[in-house]
This record gives C-alpha cells, sequence and structure tokens, in this order.
C-alpha cells in the first residue's frame, strides 16, 4: 500500500486530469501528474486509472529509494518519507539519486539540513514556480513534523 502522506501531498499539489494536457514545461501528463512514453496528446482516463497508476509509482519510487537510501531507520518514519516521496515523484527519481539531499540522508545529516533541500526544488524552466514553492514548503513541513 502506498504511504499516505505522500498520496495527500500528491493528490493535493498534482490534482487529478482526466484529460492529458501539455504541463509548464510541455510534456504530456495525465491524471495525478503521470507523465512517460504512454502518455500521449487526446489520451482519456478514468479517476480509477488515475489513482491506480498513481499507487503504482508510488510503489515503485519508494522500492527504489529503499535501494539509494542506506539508512533503513530512515524508513520507520512515514512522514519522512512521504516528504521524500512526494519530492521524487515530481523531480524524477534519476535527479534525486544525484541530488545533495540524498547525501544528507545517506550521511545522516541533521533533519532540518536535509529539510532545507527541499527548498531547492522550486523552479521549472529555470524560473522559480509559486506552486512548486508551496510544495516543496509543505514537503518540508511535512518532513520535519516527525521530529
Amino acid at each position: 500500500m502506498p504511504n499516505t502522506s505522500a498520496l495527500t501531498l500528491i493528490k493535493m499539489f498534482e490534482g487529478c486530469k482526466l484529460h492529458s494536457y501539455l504541463d509548464m514545461v510541455g510534456v504530456w501528463t495525465v491524471g495525478y501528474g503521470q507523465t512517460g512514453k504512454d502518455v500521449t496528446q487526446g489520451m482519456e482516463i478514468t479517476e480509477a486509472m488515475a489513482l491506480d497508476w498513481l499507487d503504482h509509482s508510488l510503489e515503485k519510487l519508494e522500492t527504489l529509494l529503499h535501494h539509494a537510501i542506506e539508512n533503513d531507520d530512515f524508513f520507520k518514519n512515514e512522514r519522512k518519507v512521504g516528504a521524500v516521496l512526494s519530492l521524487v515523484y515530481n523531480i524524477g527519481f534519476g535527479r534525486f539519486q544525484t541530488s545533495t539531499m540524498l547525501k544528507k540522508i545517506n550521511e545522516q545529516a541533521d533533519d532540518r539540513d536535509i529539510a532545507d533541500e527541499f527548498l531547492r526544488w522550486n523552479k521549472a524552466g529555470g524560473a522559480v514556480v509559486e506552486g512548486l514553492l508551496r510544495r516543496r514548503e509543505a514537503e518540508r513541513a511535512l518532513f520535519l513534523s516527525s521530529d
């Protein structure tokens, strides 16, 4: 079962669109922010499909996180995991894999130091986006709520 903290954040910030659309950087998107080779112009899905795709994506991302994060104790806190999953869902695992955030998590840095990394991911197409800033602040707050 997917992380409920991540589901809540993603649903809130992505919203659900049942007809494909071009996102702010020109990528075909549908459902709760799903992208990829299977998303095409003119595509229509059901809400059940959107939820199923989201659940599947989060399960896959959580598996990838288990391979990337070397500190097993990190996974004992659902809110921290949920905050990171929401970020990774939005920026992609490849970008996370080379991030300072992952490095700090693996070094077991201070939670506030790790949480500040969320705020670095607030741009799309090189410009700060207000919606991304709000999302990163919400992810950061969720991450720190585990203190």
